[in-house]
Parts: structure tokens; sequence; C-alpha cells
């Protein structure tokens, strides 16, 4: 008797029903997705921020200690020449690649650019003083994602004060 009640009834789904599950499924699958691409997108973000932070410091520590140490700096037609006694390093501005190079080889990482042009000053003798700055990105084709800081530093020549 329940086995035959249970066979009148059983009718399956309604278009209604089949209806409202199909909308509850794809307002799951946008919010789901919405919330996909934006943790990707702040993930990116942040890898983009932890290689800039990187660049910085490896920058700021080569930059300082090549014209720390050196025996005298000039800046002349867009290069600083850095002089030591047995050799002479040029730093320069490429604008092909928007990167620096230091005797002609690249030295920001190629995903990395100078966004803003290489301000550079030289002033003083004794010490002299060389003021240095520039604007570096990553991603500047995506602007949701592009990722920018500012370098600039003032570095005394150690070897040029009065003795």
């Amino acid at each position: 008797m329940i086995l035959k009640k249970f066979k009148e009834n059983n009718k399956g789904f309604t278009l209604v029903e089949l209806l409202v599950v199909i909308l509850l499924l794809t307002v799951i699958s946008v919010i789901s997705s919405d919330m996909i691409i934006s943790l990707t997108a702040t993930s990116t973000k942040v890898q983009n921020k932890i290689s800039l932070e990187e660049e910085y410091t490896f920058l700021n520590a080569k930059l300082t200690k090549l014209i720390q140490d050196a025996d005298s700096v000039t800046y002349s037609g867009g290069v600083l020449s850095i002089m030591y006694t047995n050799k002479t390093y040029k730093l320069s501005f490429n604008d092909t690649t928007n990167s620096l190079l230091l005797d002609g080889i690249q030295l920001t990482e190629s995903e990395i650019g100078v966004t803003s042009p290489l301000v550079i000053t030289v002033s003083g003798t004794n010490p002299q003083v060389v003021y240095i700055a520039f604007g570096i990105s990553k991603d500047s084709a995506n602007t949701r994602l592009k990722t920018e800081t500012k370098f600039e530093k003032r570095i005394t020549l150690n070897k040029t004060y009065k003795q």
C-alpha cells in the first residue's frame, strides 16, 4: 500500500524547481569566481610589492657601496662616472628598456622598469655628495596591478672628506 502511494506521487521535478536550482548555482558560481579573481589580483599585487622591495634593497646596497668607496664621481651627458684608482664605472639610463645600466649591463630586473627619469646631482668637493632619484615599477601595463615605489638616496663619498 505504501509502495503503491509512493509510485503515484513520484512525478519528478517541476520546471520552476529546476529553474530555481539553476539560478542558485549561477549565483554561487558568480560570487565564488569573483572572489577567486579578487584573491588572484591581490596575490599578484603583493608579489609585485615584494619584488620591488627586493629590487630597492639591491639597488640601495649596490649603488651605496659603489659610490661611497669611489675616489671621485662626475656627472655629464646623462652618465654618472664613478672613478676608482684602477677602474671607472658608468651608470646610465636606457630609454629603450627603461632600466639602469652599469657599464652597459642591465642593473634592474627585466620585469621591473624605471618609471621616472633618472635624476642625478653631484655636489661639493670635501666631501662629494651624490643625489640619485628615480621611480621603479612593476606591471605598468596593467593599471590595476601596477606597483610603484620611489628610489631616492643621498650618498657621501668616504674618500673625499678633507683629511
